[in-house]
C-alpha cells in the first residue's frame, strides 16, 4: 500500500472515531436517564431492590445524576435500613445543597427514636396488617400524622373510644415493612404542617 493511501486510511479512521464519540456520549446519557426514570418508578411502586439497582446503574453511567443517590437512600429507608439511607441522603444534600434538595432527603435525616408517645399494637389479618394507635391520656384532641416510606403525609384526627382513649387504626398491605408517624396534640387548632413546628417523626417497623 502506498504511503498516500495509508495516510488517507488512517485519516478516515480518525474521522469515523471522532464522529462516533458524540453519538456514543448521547447514547450513554440517554440510557443513564432511562435508568434513573426506572429507579423512580420502582421506588414509587415499592420495588426497593430494583430501584437501588437502577439508581446505581444511572449513577455509574452519569455521575452528575445525583438524584440517584437520594433514590438509593429512600430505597434503603423502605427496607428499614436507616443508617445506609442517611449516608446517601447526606451525599445527595452535599451535592445539591439544602435549599435545592428534595424534602424527602431532609425527612430521612430526621432522628428516629423508640420513645413512643402512644401505645401501638400490630396485628395480622389475612393479607393485611392492622396498626392500632392509642394516645396517652395527657395528649389532648390529637392528630395522627403518618406516611409510608417515600410516601405522602396523611393527617387524621384521632377519635375517642368508649373508655375515653384517643385511638385510630390503619390497615396496610402485609407487604408493608414500616411506616413513619408522629402525634400532634392540639385542641381545636388547625393541623400544623410538620415542616413548621419542629416535631420529629418516629419509625415503626412492622416486621
Amino acid at each position: 500500500m502506498r504511503s498516500t493511501q495509508l495516510v488517507s486510511l488512517v485519516t478516515l479512521v480518525f474521522v469515523l472515531i471522532g464522529a462516533s464519540i458524540p453519538a456514543l456520549a448521547d447514547t450513554v446519557e440517554t440510557e443513564a436517564r432511562r435508568q434513573l426514570s426506572l429507579a423512580r418508578a420502582d421506588l414509587a411502586a415499592g420495588n426497593f431492590d430494583r430501584a437501588t439497582h437502577s439508581a446505581k446503574s444511572a449513577l455509574r453511567l452519569d455521575p452528575t445524576l445525583v438524584d440517584a443517590l437520594l433514590i438509593q437512600g429512600l430505597a434503603h429507608e423502605g427496607r428499614g435500613e436507616l443508617d445506609e439511607g442517611r449516608v446517601l441522603a447526606l451525599a445527595y444534600l452535599g451535592a445539591v445543597g439544602w435549599e435545592a434538595a428534595d424534602p424527602r432527603a431532609v425527612d430521612l435525616l430526621d432522628p428516629y427514636t423508640d420513645e413512643m408517645p402512644v401505645n401501638i399494637e400490630v396485628e395480622r389479618e389475612g393479607k393485611r396488617t392492622i396498626v392500632s394507635f392509642s394516645a396517652r391520656d395527657d395528649i389532648e384532641d390529637p392528630v395522627l400524622h403518618w406516611r409510608k416510606p417515600n410516601g405522602n403525609w396523611q393527617s387524621i384526627w384521632m377519635s375517642q373510644n368508649e373508655r375515653g382513649d384517643w385511638v385510630h387504626t390503619i390497615s396496610l398491605k402485609s407487604s408493608q415493612t414500616s411506616i413513619i408517624w408522629w402525634i400532634e396534640p392540639t385542641v381545636g387548632q388547625p393541623v400544623i404542617d410538620r415542616g413548621e413546628d419542629g416535631e420529629k417523626p418516629f419509625l415503626l417497623a412492622l416486621r
